[in-house]
């Protein structure tokens, strides 16, 4: 005869192994810097933009241990402008908030634009492409992720 207790055995282990994830990803994600958090508040909005939102990501890590890598502020903004207005504007503009890029226009606009500063901070600016992203008809969605050494 064939023991058919392994399913009940099986569901509490599911059940406890979820509880420890449960309570340990919120206790162990760590958000961005304050360094971050204040830079990415400073980032310049552009001009034709019809939503502006920043957000601070959140990394999960065990125990806090040292080398865990700080996450980033984004900043995600809609336009209906092209991705070459928007390389323009950031790439002439940045460099009144001391921001630099090495970023040039060679045979065509690069896809994404990397400025740093003095403050060892790195903004980068691309188009959102995300899956899950609901684009407005019209609208483009641009995003900064921002992170402070």
């Amino acid at each position: 005869m064939k023991d058919n207790g392994f399913i009940l055995p099986f569901v509490v282990l599911c059940l406890v192994i979820g509880m420890i994830i449960f309570y340990l990803i919120p206790k162990d994600s760590i958000t961005p810097n304050d360094k971050t958090q204040k830079t990415a508040r400073l980032i310049p909005r552009y001009l034709n933009t019809e939503s502006w939102s920043v957000t601070d990501d959140k990394t999960f890590c065990v125990l806090n241990i040292a080398d865990c890598t700080s996450p980033s502020s984004k900043i995600k903004f809609s336009t209906a402008d092209s991705w070459s207005s928007i390389y323009m504007f950031y790439r002439n503009n940045m460099k009144d908030y001391d921001w630099q890029t090495k970023s040039t226009v060679i045979t065509s606009v690069p896809t994404t634009i990397i400025f740093t500063n003095g403050s060892n901070c790195q903004a980068v600016l691309k188009e959102s492409t995300g899956l899950f992203d609901k684009q407005q008809e019209n609208l483009k969605d641009y995003l900064f992720s921002i992170t402070c050494r």
